[in-house]
C-alpha cells in the first residue's frame, strides 16, 4: 500500500461504513469519492474479510457501484422555469379561440343533465366562464377568462392550503423547481401568518402561480395566466404604486401673485 493511499485510507473507510451504515447507497460516495483501480481493489478483498455475510454483499454492492463509470450531471435549471409548455388540459393560453374547446371541456365536468350544461357552460359579456373542475388533486368551481378574440388568459380555482402545498408538489414533478416566495400576512384581528407563492414561467410567459393563503387565512388559490395577462396585471400595480406615491406629495398652494 503506498503512502498516498494510506493517506486517503481512513476518509474511504469512513466514507464506504457511512453508506453502508445508513442505507446501502453509494450514491453520495459515488459524487465525491473518486478511486484507482488499485484502490478498488483493497476495497474489494477488505470486503471479502468481513465475516458477516450480509454486510460482506452489501459492502461489494457498494464497491461494485464505486467502480461503475460516473454519470454525467444534469444541467442545472432555472428555478421557475417551467421544463414544458403551460396548458389548460391541452387547451394553450393566448392561442386562437378557445371558446369551443373550453365549452366542450365543461360539457364532460360536472354531474349535470344536458340542458343545464347548455346554461353553465357559456361565457358572459365579460368572457367569463365559471365551471365545477378537477385540476390535479382539488375539485372546486373554477374561474376562467377569455379575451374578445375567445383566447385563453386566465384560470383560477381556490383550495384550502393544505391542499395548494399537495398541488405544488404535483407541478414539481411536471414542470421542475418553482421559484418560492415567502411573505407575511395579516388578518382583520392583526395575527399574523406565513403565506408561501410558487410560480412557474414556460417559454412563451404562460405563469403558474400557487398561493398557500390568498383572499382567506384558510385558502389558497392556484391561477395559470397568459403572459399578456401577467403584463396588464404589472401594468395596474405600476399604476396604483405611482397614483400612491402621488397621495405622498404635499399639495401645491396657490397663494395669489
Amino acid at each position: 500500500m503506498n503512502h498516498a493511499f494510506a493517506m486517503r485510507l481512513p476518509v474511504i473507510v469512513f466514507t464506504l461504513l457511512s453508506v453502508i451504515t445508513c442505507d446501502g447507497s453509494a450514491q453520495s460516495a459515488n459524487s465525491t469519492l473518486t478511486l484507482s483501480a488499485q484502490e478498488l481493489e483493497v476495497l474489494r478483498e477488505a470486503c471479502t474479510a468481513l465475516r458477516n455475510p450480509a454486510r460482506r454483499d452489501e459492502c461489494g454492492g457498494v464497491v461494485a457501484r464505486l467502480a461503475a463509470p460516473k454519470s454525467a450531471a444534469a444541467p442545472p435549471t432555472s428555478l421557475g422555469r417551467a421544463r414544458e409548455e403551460i396548458k389548460l388540459r391541452s387547451i394553450p393560453f393566448a392561442s386562437g379561440d378557445a371558446r369551443d374547446a373550453l365549452r366542450e371541456l365543461c360539457f364532460h365536468l360536472g354531474d349535470v343533465d344536458e340542458r343545464e350544461k347548455l346554461e353553465r357552460c357559456k361565457f358572459d359579456n365579460n368572457g367569463r366562464m365559471i365551471m365545477a373542475f378537477t385540476f390535479g388533486n382539488i375539485r372546486n368551481v373554477a374561474d376562467i377568462f377569455v379575451s374578445s378574440e375567445g383566447s385563453l388568459m386566465s384560470f383560477e380555482m381556490a383550495g384550502t392550503k393544505l391542499e395548494m402545498l399537495q398541488l405544488t408538489a404535483l407541478l414539481e414533478e411536471k414542470y421542475g423547481q418553482p421559484s418560492r416566495e415567502k411573505n407575511e400576512v395579516e388578518n382583520k384581528l392583526g395575527r399574523r401568518f406565513s403565506q408561501q407563492v410558487f410560480r412557474w414561467t414556460d417559454s412563451r410567459g404562460t405563469v403558474i402561480e400557487v398561493h398557500t393563503i390568498y383572499d382567506k387565512i384558510d385558502f389558497g388559490q392556484v391561477a395559470l395566466k397568459s403572459a399578456t395577462t401577467m403584463q396588464s396585471i404589472d401594468a395596474m400595480q405600476k399604476l396604483q404604486k405611482d397614483a400612491n406615491k402621488g397621495k405622498l406629495k404635499s399639495p401645491q398652494s396657490n397663494k395669489p401673485a
